[in-house]
């Protein structure tokens, strides 16, 4: 029993980090496809399309609405548990507790353009990011990486 009980104590922590990261790279990736989504409705209805992105209590919640639209009354989906909004790091614009990225008729960003940065609920030193990194809305993913400054997500 002491065995298992040394095993068991040394091979946790390695499974609750592979678990966080594989919580944080899906939640990373849907956010990639939905802001991707956002662009690509608005390019195709050729009108201003927007996705939200809230904490919601323990979750972490999107939704895509043309601007303009009320995003109280819009449907908000989870992304998935054990993940959270790193607020201190997200660099998109915020208007009413919800993160913004505005896409215009032709699928452009309009107006602020930056990260949604996420970590994992248990903690952790963790970070993954989905990055819209100019005007055009090209879109990224990225992660912190040891020894880098203020361990920012990159």
């Amino acid at each position: 029993m002491v065995l298992i009980g040394i095993l068991f104590a040394i091979a946790a922590p390695a499974w609750q980090a592979f678990l966080n990261g594989q919580r944080l790279n899906t939640a990373t990736d849907k956010t990639f496809s939905v802001i991707s989504e956002t662009k690509n409705r608005a390019r195709q209805q050729h009108i201003p399309y927007e996705i939200g992105v809230r904490q919601a209590s323990q979750q972490v919640q999107w939704a895509i609405y043309p601007v303009g639209a009320d995003p109280i009354n819009q449907t908000w989906q989870n992304l998935n548990d054990g993940v959270k909004l790193l607020e201190t790091e997200t660099t998109i614009s915020k208007k009413d507790n919800i993160y913004r990225i505005r896409f215009n008729h032709r699928g452009e960003v309009n107006g602020q353009w930056g990260r949604v940065t996420f970590i994992a609920t248990s903690g952790g030193h963790t970070k993954r990011c989905a990055i819209v990194f100019n005007l055009l809305g090209a879109i990224r993913e990225g992660e912190n990486r040891p020894n880098q400054d203020k361990n920012r997500c990159d």
